[in-house]
Parts: structure tokens; C-alpha cells; sequence
């Protein structure tokens, strides 16, 4: 559960339950104490671990700087989860969460004041992303497991469980559905400021209100570049969170899959030319018109274009083939890249995943891109998947429409 997210070295995500009216004891094993599961308790009234207390004792939710069970400052968010009597905490230290930010004040005081607003609020909504990403199901069947392994009575109660299993399911989707609404409404909040960031950054790189020095350039890159990611990041989750709400708007017309297919191409050639990358698309006559929405088909297109192209050396090969079949058509990317390894499969068309290699850098991207991608194929009743024979080998990725 800490290291889901990957925000940093202090982040920690923890719950615990109170066990009388003056104390509470911890759920999950702690980042700085790893004995502390059904061991560590703390009193109402300590001067630490204060959210975790107004979440067991005052059964509220909030969030805001306060001090964790070390005593120490920081960034939390923590949640009264009354179907369990839980109380969960999301935190991070303030020190790691705002050390950017006192490196960039030193140098240009009003960027300062517009990064820390950013950067406060992106912490706040990673840490409610990762406290409502928590899988309800995955605790009922870990729970259950572990009932199963220390009690031979796991024989007699299976129906019961069976049946808290399925219940459990259900609020976990209810909980994933409400994760989805809120995180598309905090997208569209958040787009305006970071747009005016990003704004007044290349205002300030390209030096009209006046000149700057090699280091005061040197931070208004890293703004502007910093922004310009995090507005994809959350147009990424803005899209995926309509998705997953159901909320997401299908406009289906007949698509010439030929032309789009040629578009999509245009949009990715420069990319290729500037690796040196032969770009080749293998496309049968039969090849017609979809019925499909034309803009979440182009963009699954473009997203697995854009993938093989990052992860293939400069002098590779990327291919792009359309066939049609019995049941509609099939659509490939084939690239020469560094491929797959078979402890990484189960992440690719994970949410927030990225395979760390000797592209990361030229890689750099949310980890949303093939997750988004599977749901909208989804949508439109098809299927995807890849295949790869392993590091260094190449990888096809795979997705069919149907008629």
C-alpha cells in the first residue's frame, strides 16, 4: 500500500481502527515501524498521529499539515471509512513534498508562489488518488485468505464469506465510481490555474517582462516543463475518470479506418524521422469504413504509435497493419524496441504504471497512456492485447474492432 503511488521516499498510506473510546490500533505494517500490524496503539489525546485519531475517534474527513505517528510534520489526507469503523491515512513529509519549492524561491520569487500552489495541490490530489484506488476487494479476499489459513472453520463459514466477498465487491465498485467523479471534477479545477502557469512560465522564458540570468532560465524551464506534464496528466485522468463514470460521451459515425489510419501516421512521422525510426504501415484492400467513434479510435491509434516509438532504439522499425477478418478488423503495432520481460507484463495495461529501462528518460510520460487505451478499445466491444518474446526482442501490440 506505501509504495503504490511511488511519490516519494516518506510517502505512506496506513489504516487503523480504535478499539475503545481512548485508543486505536494500526490495521497495516508502518513504513518506519514494520512490526506495528495489530501491535502499535496510540491514545485520543497524544500529540501525534493526529490524523488518524480524528479519523478513528471524531469518525471525520479532512486534510491538511499535521504531525504523523513519528511526531514529525506533514501533508495528509485521512478518510472515516464507517462500513469497516476504519480510519485511512494518506501522508507525505513536508520536507520531501516542498524541498522543490524552496530551492525555486531562492531564485524567482513570483514563480515560487505559482509552483507551490501547484505542487501542494498535485500532492493533495495524488494522496485522495491513492486513498480511493485502494481496492475494497482486495482487502475482503486478503482478509479472507488469511481467516482461511489460521482457522480450519473456514470450511463451515465459506458461504457466509462468500457473500461478504460479493457485497464487499459491490462497494468497492460504488467507491471506484465515486473515485471517478471526483477526480474528473478536480481535473477541470485544476486546469485553470495550470494553465495560467504555464502561460506566464513562457512569458518569463521568453523573457518579455525582462531579461533573465543562466540559473533564473534554467528554473523557468523546469516550470514550464513541469506544468506541460502535468496538464497531460490530468487531461490523461480527466479521460480515463470518464470512462471509468460511464460519463464519457461515444459519437459513433462510419469511419474510413484507411484515412484515419494515414492521419494518424502524419502525426507521429516527425517523431520517427528525428530517430531515424523506418515508420511502415501494411494496410489489406479490404480495409473499409467502421462504425466507431472517430476521435477515441484516433487516439488509440495514436497512443500505440507514440508507445512503440518511445521504446524503440534510433535506426528501429515500427509497423503498422489492418486486416480484416470474420469478425471485423484487426489492427497491429509491431516495433523492433527493447521488449517486454515477463516480470512486467501484468503492469503494461496497468493505471499509473511505467517499466523502468534505458528509455525512462526519453520515455517520460503519466503511465495512464495503455490503460486509456484498453478501456476505450473496450467501449467499442473489442479486445487488446501484445506480445513480446522477451528484453531486446520487439513488441506487437494487438486490438480488434468489430463490424
Amino acid at each position: 500500500m506505501q509504495d503504490r503511488a511511488g511519490l516519494g521516499e516518506t510517502e505512506e498510506t496506513f489504516i487503523a481502527k480504535s478499539i475503545n473510546d481512548n485508543e486505536l490500533i494500526f490495521l497495516s505494517p508502518l513504513r518506519y515501524d514494520k512490526n506495528a500490524l495489530l501491535v502499535k496503539k496510540v491514545k485520543l489525546g497524544e500529540t501525534r498521529a493526529l490524523p488518524i485519531q480524528d479519523a478513528c475517534f471524531n469518525k471525520r474527513n479532512n486534510l491538511g499539515i499535521s504531525l504523523d505517528y513519528r511526531g514529525k510534520k506533514v501533508i495528509a489526507v485521512w478518510k472515516y471509512m464507517p462500513l469497516m469503523d476504519w480510519g485511512l491515512v494518506s501522508k507525505i513529509d513536508i520536507d520531501e513534498a516542498f524541498a522543490a519549492i524552496y530551492t525555486l524561491r531562492k531564485f524567482f520569487i513570483v514563480v515560487a508562489a505559482f509552483f507551490l500552489v501547484l505542487v501542494l495541490a498535485i500532492s493533495l490530489i495524488v494522496s485522495k488518488i491513492i486513498s480511493k484506488s485502494v481496492s475494497k476487494l482486495e482487502s475482503a479476499e486478503k482478509q479472507i485468505r488469511n481467516q482461511a489459513e489460521k482457522s480450519i472453520k473456514i470450511l463451515f463459514l465459506f458461504k457466509e464469506r462468500n457473500k461478504q466477498l460479493k457485497k464487499a465487491k459491490h462497494e468497492a465498485d460504488t467507491a471506484n465510481k465515486t473515485k471517478s467523479d471526483f477526480l474528473a471534477h478536480m481535473s477541470h479545477e485544476l486546469r485553470s490555474p495550470l494553465n495560467a502557469i504555464i502561460g506566464f512560465s513562457q512569458e518569463l522564458k521568453d523573457e518579455h517582462p525582462g531579461g533573465l540570468n543562466a540559473a533564473q532560465k534554467e528554473f523557468i524551464g523546469y516550470v514550464l516543463d513541469s506544468g506541460l506534464y502535468l496538464l497531460d496528466l490530468i487531461n490523461d485522468i480527466l479521460d480515463l475518470a470518464k470512462v471509468e463514470s460511464g460519463k464519457i460521451e461515444i459519437v459513433k459515425t462510419e469511419v474510413n479506418l484507411k484515412d484515419l489510419i494515414g492521419r494518424s501516421i502524419n502525426f507521429v512521422k516527425e517523431k520517427a524521422l528525428h530517430h531515424n525510426i523506418n515508420l511502415i504501415t501494411r494496410i489489406n484492400d479490404d480495409v473499409g469504413t467502421v462504425y466507431a467513434d472517430e476521435k477515441m479510435l484516433k487516439q488509440i491509434i495514436f497512443n500505440l504509435l507514440s508507445n512503440s516509438l518511445k521504446f524503440t532504439p534510433d535506426g528501429g522499425k515500427v509497423e503498422l497493419s489492418a486486416l480484416r477478418n470474420t469478425d471485423g478488423y484487426l489492427i497491429s503495432v509491431k516495433d523492433t524496441g527493447i521488449g517486454i520481460g515477463e516480470e512486467d507484463k501484468k503492469k503494461i495495461f496497468s493505471e499509473f504504471e511505467q517499466i523502468k529501462n534505458e528509455f525512462s528518460d526519453r520515455a517520460h510520460g503519466t503511465g495512464l497512456g495503455l490503460a486509456l487505451t484498453k478501456k476505450l478499445v473496450e467501449i467499442h466491444g473489442g479486445k487488446i492485447w501484445f506480445e513480446s518474446e522477451g528484453k531486446g526482442k520487439g513488441t506487437t501490440f494487438y486490438f480488434t474492432l468489430p463490424l
